[in-house]
């Protein structure tokens, strides 16, 4: 699914566990208690994505664009959000310990 152009799809509850969406089009895509533990998605751009309580634990999120996305509750343990753009993302009672949040954009 490298490259995948899946913007605006229902995806909830889906099991993407160690899927590889490098580069993947997720924009406004419904992935609620959605499995991404351990998937690729660097360079992915999931902006206003609805990930409440998605599980994203030890992800790789490098250079996502998670504008404006809901990210309520979701699990985060672990991923990596370095360069990543959180511009207006909704992060109400995400477990986001031990994330990397290096040189990401948060305002």
């Amino acid at each position: 699914l490298i490259n995948a152009n899946l913007e605006e799809a229902r995806l909830i509850g889906a099991y993407l566990h160690s899927a590889m969406l490098t580069g993947a089009k997720l924009d406004y895509a419904k992935l609620i208690n959605a499995n991404l533990a351990h998937t690729n998605l660097v360079g992915a751009t999931l902006s206003s994505a609805d990930l409440t309580r998605a599980n994203l634990t030890t992800a790789d999120l490098s250079h996502a664009d998670l504008r404006r996305a809901n990210l309520t509750a979701a699990i985060t343990r672990g991923a990596c959000l370095c360069e990543a753009t959180l511009s207006h993302a909704n992060l109400r009672r995400a477990d986001m310990t031990t994330t990397d949040l290096s040189g990401a954009t948060l305002y």
